[in-house]
Order: C-alpha cells, then structure tokens, then sequence
C-alpha cells in the first residue's frame, strides 16, 4: 500500500512538473484573461483586443490595442463586472507591448522561462476575437525568427482580430509570448510577442509605478504612428490585427453609419484600402455623413490605387455620373475593367450596362459590332459572372438578356429563374421584374395576384417603377 501511495503521488507531481490537459489549462487562464473595450476622445468604440493579469491590478497586452483611445474597460471573461482602465504603467512600443493599471485584480498568469519555446512545442491561445469571449486555440510553434537582434514566435495557433494581447501558453499552462499579429497574405501564419520581453517591461517597473491616462497616448500616437501599423522585420511584413478595421466594417455592415465613420476614418488614414472604400460610399451617399462627392472621390482614389476592387468600381461609378469630376465614360470604363478583373462583382454588371447599352466603348474595346458598338454576348458573360458571384442585380440583368432574347436564346423560363433569384437576395429590380413577368404572362399563366405581390416587394425594396405599375393595380 505505501508503495502504491509514493508512486502515485511521483505520478501527480510528474503532471504539474511536465504538463496540464489543454482543460486544465484554459480552466485556469479564463481567470486571469479579459477583454479590453477601447474609446475614442467622444467615448465612441475603437477597438476590441485581450489582456491579461501579469500582477496585482497589472494587466498586460499589445501596445496597439490601445493606439488612439482616450478611455477604456477591461472585463474578465464570464464576468459582467467592468474594470475601468486607469492608465498605463509601461508601454514599449518596439516590442508592442502595453502594461496597463486598473483598480480590481484577478489571479496573475506565470511568465515562462527567459529562453523562447523551441519548434514543435505545443502551445494554447486565448483570446477574444471579434468580441467572441473566451476563445481557446492551440497549435505549435513553427517557427522562431530571429531578425537583427529581435526574435518573434511564428504559430499555428489561430489568432484574429480582439484576439491581440492574449497570452500564448505552453503545456504547463506558463506564458511563452503575447498574442500579436496575423500574416494578411498567408494561411495559418500567426504571430506572437516573445515572453522575455514582457518580462523585461515588468521587471523595470518600480515599486510604485507612475499611472499616465490614456488620452496623454492617444495625442501623439494619433500624428506619429498609423494605427493600422504594418511592421516589417527582415523578409516578414507582418499585418497588426486590425481591430479598428473590424470595428468600423461590422458598423457599416450593419447600417450604424454614424458611429462606423470614426473607426474606418482612422483605418483608411493608417492604410486600409477597405476603409476608405466604405468611407467612400458613405460620403458618396451622404449615409452617416454630410454628402461631398469631391472627398468621394479622393477617398475611392486611394482606395483603387491600393488595388481595392470596390474602390476602383466607385470611382468608376462617379466619372460615369460626373459626380465630384467631370463626366467621362471612358474613364469609367475603363475603371469598371480594372474592377471586375480583379473580382468586383458589381464592376462586372456595371460594365455589362455599358456593353448593353453602346456606351463608352469603340470598335478597339468591343469589337467590330452592327447597331453602333453594342455587344449582347460580352454583356451577358459579364452579367454571367456578376450573377455567379452572387450579385442579385446581376441576376436580374441577366434575366432581362434571356427574357428579350438579347445576345443568347430567348427563354422566358430562364429569365423567371434569374428574376427569381435576384428578387429572393433582396434586388428590388427583380422583384418588380418578376411581378412583370406574371403580369404579361412570360412564360407563365398570367397572375394578376402573384404580379402585384412582387411589384409591391420591389416598391418596398425601393424601385419606383414597382410603386407606379403597383398604383395602377388600385
């Protein structure tokens, strides 16, 4: 029995000496890890990251998490209690790493030994990316590199916006390195500040560290430092997570124009090309923002000249209307070209308009064709591949191609389909195509009930020819 009783006890302590379960160790990490909510000077939201507690009221994290923001809390995961951050005692910007001061404290994470974790190891992330709490990852190290005198991990380990900061564990549940970064252009290459380092930062505090307010930061980070900072180190260019981007992306996809506007302003100045494609529109549309058709066009400028799809079909929308620059159908046909090559499904269609209806091109860009320059068959393939991305406009023009028989067969059936299609993702155009299809009787049995159904769909989507043949119905 004492035997028994020794090697079972060799046997425990053999577990805490040489590894926990990956549940054990992200039992004991949700203690100690939060999220960080940051604010602008309006109090508006700016970005979401991850910390975690390295001592008593000592939260550590990335020094670009908190790039920009005047004020910001930091919440346990589970908890609902916030603890407002009152400052930061050390920042080195060089390491991007950021110690930051609140009031409460939680169970401080053990720092892992001076020397990197060697390639194979194991190790765990948690984080919270897209605000999404207490997400638990794990992979190995890939790689260390060694650039200059500096060293960065490289990890399988998945990280993603608001994961920035998290702490990267080894077997033992010990901090090897700070969660920092992904590579844009690659798969699963993923990045981490080395543990050392944030062990350098907390051994120079002295025993009454100094608390600086985060708006004396967000001063001077804003004119000497992108906040989308793109840092390269030897042959690596390694992407900062782009909280803000996210941010202002989730805004304007979800119709928050007015509070998306401060974080896509601050990612388009610090070189986001989607940004100011977004800005763009919304300035274009006055969504959000005062209507300024000239700061449009700069905006979709930059945008297409950092290779932004999008960007290049908006500016190509605003020579073909002569909104913000002189008109110029060339102009935008060739920037619709440029944009459908490189993906936009919405350039595709607009350059199917031009192809449908003679505009903008000559016998050099589309051929020797009767009735002017006119090519149905270069319209249809273009609103083929629009429609196969899954452009709903796209659809319904393809539709109108089928249904009057212009460069393919005539298929009233087929043209129901498309309509259909683009009615049902929400195209306003194909609803009230549909309701005229019904309506003569397309190759279907006249409905007079079904028509008026889908010219009120479209009504309501906001196409004006759907409210004016709906009136006639009353």
């Amino acid at each position: 029995m004492e035997l028994i009783r020794i090697v079972t006890i060799v046997l425990s302590m053999s577990s805490l000496c040489f590894g926990q379960t990956a549940r054990d160790i992200a039992r004991a990490a949700f203690k100690s890890v939060v999220l960080l909510e940051m604010n602008d000077s309006n109090g508006q939201p700016l970005s979401l990251g991850s910390g975690f507690f390295i001592s008593s009221g000592i939260i550590a994290t990335n020094a670009h998490v908190i790039e920009g923001a005047s004020s910001g809390t930091a919440k346990l995961i589970g908890d609902t209690h916030t603890m407002q951050i009152l400052g930061t005692v050390a920042v080195d910007r060089n390491a991007d790493l950021a110690l930051l001061k609140v009031a409460s404290s939680a169970p401080a994470l053990v720092l892992g030994p001076s020397t990197n974790p060697a390639v194979g190891d194991n190790v765990y992330v948690v984080g919270n990316p897209l605000g999404l709490e207490g997400t638990f990852s794990a992979g190995v190290i890939s790689s260390v590199r060694q650039i200059d005198e500096d060293s960065i991990l490289q990890m399988t380990a998945p990280i993603s916006p608001g994961s920035s900061g998290g702490p990267v564990m080894d077997g033992t549940g010990l901090v090897v390195g700070v969660a920092e970064a992904t590579f844009s252009n690659g798969q699963n290459l993923n990045f981490a500040v080395p543990a050392f380092y944030l062990s350098k930062l907390l051994a120079s505090l002295p025993k009454q560290p100094a608390v600086t307010p985060l708006e004396q930061h967000a001063e001077g980070d804003r004119s000497t430092t992108p906040m989308l900072d793109t840092v390269v180190k030897g042959d690596i260019q390694i992407h900062h997570l782009t909280e803000i981007e996210q941010r202002g992306e989730a805004l304007y996809k979800d119709a928050r124009y007015t509070e998306a506007e401060p974080p896509l302003a601050q990612a388009c100045a610090g070189g986001s090309v989607d940004a100011c494609s977004y800005l763009g529109s919304m300035y274009e549309s006055g969504k959000g923002v005062t209507k300024d058709y000239s700061r449009a066009v700069n905006l979709f400028s930059k945008s297409c000249d950092g290779g932004n799809a999008d960007g290049c079909n908006g500016l190509g929308g605003m020579y073909g209307n002569g909104k913000g620059v002189a008109k110029d159908d060339y102009k935008a046909f060739d920037l619709y070209t440029k944009a459908c090559d490189a993906g936009s499904a919405e350039a595709c269609s607009n350059l199917g308009d031009i192809y449908e209806d003679a505009r903008a091109v000559n016998s050099a860009t589309c051929g020797d064709i009767s009735n002017g320059c006119r090519n149905y068959p270069r319209a249809v393939s273009l609103y083929s591949k629009a429609c196969d991305a899954g452009l709903a406009d796209g659809c319904s023009n393809l539709g109108r191609m089928y249904l009057n028989g212009w460069g393919v067969a005539e298929d009233d059936s087929q043209a129901l389909i498309l309509y259909s299609k683009a009615c049902d993702a929400g195209s306003a155009n194909g609803c009230s195509n549909v309701g005229l299809v019904y309506q003569k009787g397309y190759g279907v049995q006249k409905d007079k009930r079904r028509a008026r159904e889908f010219y009120s769909k479209g009504c309501h989507l906001g196409d004006q020819r759907g409210c004016g043949e709906l009136k006639k119905f009353h």
